[in-house]
């Protein structure tokens, strides 16, 4: 299970952190980080299961998904 990204970018995203929660903006860095250092900023309510993809992925490819994720907005109902 993860948490959906559909109109995530520039949302505010609660992260657990010990026995708070805190939010940050699901902008382009915090996308990058959730690709290469997932455990880093784990979204409150979920484990942190998310392999890294550190050394594996191009940055012309990271580049690409974070411009998917960013236009993967909120659809609108009866469109």
């Amino acid at each position: 299970n993860a948490p959906k990204l559909e109109g995530i970018y520039g949302r505010p995203v609660p992260i657990q952190e010990g026995d708070r929660i805190r939010f940050v903006k699901a902008d382009d860095r915090y996308i990058r980080d959730s690709i290469l250092l997932p455990k880093s900023q784990v979204v409150a309510g979920f484990e942190p299961v998310m392999p890294s993809f550190e050394g594996q992925i191009s940055e012309a490819d990271l580049l690409k998904i974070i411009e998917y994720i960013k236009s993967n907005g909120p659809k609108e109902v009866g469109r």
